[in-house]
C-alpha cells in the first residue's frame, strides 16, 4: 500500500487528501457532458463536488440525463483516489446510493428540497472545517451545528452524510 500523505506539521494523518480541499471546484452537471465526468473522475480529486438536478434514477447532463447506474460506473473508472463525493442538490439521496459500492468513502447528499442558501452557507463551513480537521464526518457534524446556529432549523434535515466503509449514516440532527 502507498504511504499515508502527510498533513500539515508533517504528522501521518488519513485526512491529510482531504484537508487540501482549497482546490474543490462545484462542477456543475448541466454544464457537464458524460466525457466530462470520465476526465473529473480520472483526475483522482479527493474532493468530487457535483451540483446540477437529479431525479429518481438519473442526473441531468448536456448530453441527455445519466442513469444511477452509468454515474456507478464512472465513478468507479477512476482511481481510488477519491475520497468524498459530494452531490449538491435536491432530492441526490437515491442518486447517492450509487457511491455506496464505488470504493468512494465518504458522501454527502441532499434527502429532499435544498434551500440555496442554507446549502451555500453549510458548505461553506463544511470545507472550512474539512481544510482545518481532515476529518470528513467531524466536519459534517460542526457544519451543521455552525449552520444551525446562523439559519435555525430550518434546513437541518436536508443533508444526508455516509461514511461507506464504515457503514455509519448520520442525518443532521433535527
Amino acid at each position: 500500500p502507498l504511504p499515508r500523505p502527510k498533513a500539515m506539521g508533517g504528522q501521518d494523518h488519513e485526512g491529510a487528501r482531504l484537508a487540501d480541499t482549497e482546490s474543490v471546484d462545484v462542477q456543475h452537471l448541466a454544464e457537464m457532458s458524460r466525457g466530462d465526468l470520465v476526465d473529473l473522475f480520472k483526475e483522482g480529486r479527493p474532493v468530487v463536488h457535483l451540483h446540477g438536478q437529479f431525479g429518481a434514477d438519473k442526473v441531468e447532463l448536456v448530453d441527455g440525463p445519466l442513469l444511477v447506474d452509468e454515474l456507478h460506473q464512472l465513478i468507479k473508472l477512476g482511481p481510488a483516489t477519491t475520497e468524498l463525493v459530494v452531490l449538491d442538490s435536491c432530492n441526490s439521496y437515491i442518486v447517492g446510493k450509487a457511491i455506496e459500492v464505488t470504493g468512494v468513502q465518504y458522501s454527502v447528499v441532499a434527502t429532499t428540497a435544498l434551500p440555496s442558501v442554507y446549502s451555500k452557507d453549510f458548505f461553506r463551513s463544511f470545507y472550512a472545517n474539512l481544510r482545518q480537521s481532515g476529518d470528513a464526518p467531524r466536519a459534517f457534524e460542526l457544519a451543521n451545528i455552525e449552520t444551525t446556529l446562523r439559519h435555525g432549523t430550518r434546513g437541518r434535515q436536508f443533508l444526508f452524510f455516509t461514511d461507506h466503509r464504515g457503514n455509519a449514516s448520520t442525518v443532521a440532527p433535527t
